[in-house]
């Protein structure tokens, strides 16, 4: 007897293109909108969901060149 039915996921086969006001992580995005900078990401809650930060031009940049992990900047900014 089964309580609910399984079905197999489907994923986007490529990433969402970049362009000059929006640049794409792995698992992140960075919104230029008015001078700020907004961090985009699926939360780790329970069921998940979109958030948005405000960043630094400097945090931007140290994700941009990858000289810093979306997992490690979660960490030191005590962010989920």
């Amino acid at each position: 007897m089964a309580y609910y039915d399984m079905e197999e996921g489907n994923y986007p086969s490529e990433k969402k293109e970049e362009n000059e006001n929006e640049f794409v992580g792995d698992e992140w995005s960075v919104e230029k909108r008015e001078n700020r900078y907004i961090l985009k990401y699926l939360s780790g809650e329970l069921q998940g969901r979109l958030k948005e930060i405000i960043i630094t031009y400097d945090d931007f940049m140290l994700l941009k060149s990858k000289k810093i992990s979306f997992y490690d900047f979660m960490l030191k900014n005590n962010l989920s």
